[in-house]
């Protein structure tokens, strides 16, 4: 048996002023986080830890070749996880106010 996957194409974005900056920096700061983290909170880091390492940093550079020679079809990072905490934030507000009711 075949099996084809067809996956949609990325969205098109209004390109704008400055967008390919601010795609630049979301592109590497989200995988420098990242590093960071596991650099910095995973004891006597090991083989895994130097293994994700890479794996984050060749995940940056196509993340920021995206962002530079891709604009129109880089989606912004951080604009995606503001949208689920606002989300989490407005359930529990509501949550609140109607525990409080």
């Amino acid at each position: 048996m075949f099996l084809v996957v067809f996956s949609k194409p990325a969205p098109s974005y209004i390109a704008w002023h400055g967008r390919r900056v601010l795609a630049a920096a979301d592109a590497l700061i989200w995988p420098a986080f990242w590093i960071w983290a596991i650099s910095e909170h995973v004891p006597a880091g090991g083989i895994t830890a130097r293994w994700a390492i890479a794996v984050l940093c060749c995940v940056a550079c196509r993340r920021l070749w995206r962002a530079l020679m891709d604009n129109e079809h880089y989606g912004f990072t951080t604009l995606r996880w503001a949208k689920v905490l606002l989300w989490i934030w407005v359930f529990g507000f509501a949550l609140k106010y109607v525990a409080s009711t």
